[in-house]
């Protein structure tokens, strides 16, 4: 299975790009060459699926839908948008976590309910 990225990509100071690729590195060198200003890949994030990664994708365009200048860039520095990435990233892994955690306690609950 490929790895799919959402990246930032444009200048430190704004404005940002946020979208998905599976060759964000690439896809950087394309935005450039038609950008009126400087750009560069400020971020990516992986995810081992597209479906996955345009989840988050979504995310942020919804959450930062006031920042959109068009299409996928934001008015944002780069620091936030990257922040608002990882924040979301990090919120998800802690729900995986917790869920596992509370299989396991099911689990070992009908383990104990069965040996009685």
């Amino acid at each position: 299975m490929e790895t799919v990225y959402i990246y930032v990509i444009g200048q430190e100071c704004g404005p940002v790009k946020v979208g998905i690729s599976t060759k964000p590195w690439s896809r950087a060198l394309t935005i450039g060459t038609s950008s009126p200003f400087k750009v560069q890949l400020l971020y990516c994030q992986p995810f081992s699926s597209r479906e996955e990664a345009r989840q988050f994708e979504r995310s942020f365009h919804d959450v930062y839908c006031d920042y959109r200048m068009a299409g996928e860039w934001f008015n944002l520095i780069a620091d936030l948008a990257i922040e608002g990435i990882q924040t979301a990233v990090d919120i998800d892994n802690h729900f995986r976590e917790m869920e596992a955690l509370e299989r396991r306690r099911e689990m070992q609950e009908a383990r104990g309910a069965t040996r009685q």
